[in-house]
């Protein structure tokens, strides 16, 4: 019983010959993806690089003269807290305090 049958045997070998083809496929299939990939990444070392050296030349050409004209300008500065205690509270913080007044209200009310 060891034999296989005409149809087994077809099916093997059909088997054997679209396996492989496709293995081989998958496998170029493979090589592709990953020598895309490769290209990409390298476009963009490449994109990075460039960007930094723009930065570069921002910094060296443009920032140094910059400073030197802001230097000549009086900086201000708010003192945000206190702006904040002067104005109140907001009308959204104001419409989120009711809310919570009334969501307590109805659990102590559920809670009896």
């Amino acid at each position: 019983m060891t034999e296989k049958t005409w149809a087994a045997r077809l099916r093997s070998f059909f088997r054997e010959l679209f396996g492989s083809r496709y293995a081989r496929h998958l496998e170029a299939e493979i090589v592709r993806q990953r020598m895309e990939y490769e290209a990409r990444i390298r476009e963009l070392i490449a994109e990075k690089l460039e960007l930094l050296k723009k930065v570069h030349e921002f910094e060296v050409a443009m920032l140094p003269q910059v400073w030197r004209r802001d230097v000549s300008i009086p900086r201000t500065t708010r003192d945000w807290e206190k702006l904040a205690r002067e104005t109140g509270p907001s009308h959204w913080k104001q419409a989120l305090e009711a809310h919570n007044e009334i969501e307590f209200a109805e659990d102590k009310k559920e809670e009896k």
